[in-house]
């Protein structure tokens, strides 16, 4: 939870908290947990949904086009949607 909290105070980004998180875990449970296999497994699992949910937004990270879903910083955890996005999303058109 502390490696989130850092991650997304940071960059401002909560995709890259759930990204890095979702991967470490399972390097976590190896490290300290060793004795229960079905726990790295469930973790592994859970990690490659994550990732493969991510797809998106991993991409347009690295292509550094990611806008929405970022944190605003003079908003206590407020998210940044632009009007086009909602009506996007809501497969409405610009036009009257």
């Amino acid at each position: 939870m502390l490696l989130f909290a850092g991650l997304v105070w940071k960059w401002r980004y909560i995709s890259i908290g759930s990204i890095t998180c979702a991967t470490t875990i399972p390097i976590l449970i190896a490290f300290f947990r060793s004795d229960s296999q079905a726990y790295f497994i469930v973790s592994v699992i859970v990690a490659a949904l994550i990732l493969y949910r991510h797809q998106g937004n991993i991409s347009r990270l690295i292509q550094g086009q990611k806008a929405s879903g970022r944190l605003n910083p003079h908003g206590a955890g407020t998210q940044q949607v632009l009007p086009n996005q909602i009506r996007k999303s809501q497969g409405v058109s610009g036009k009257g």
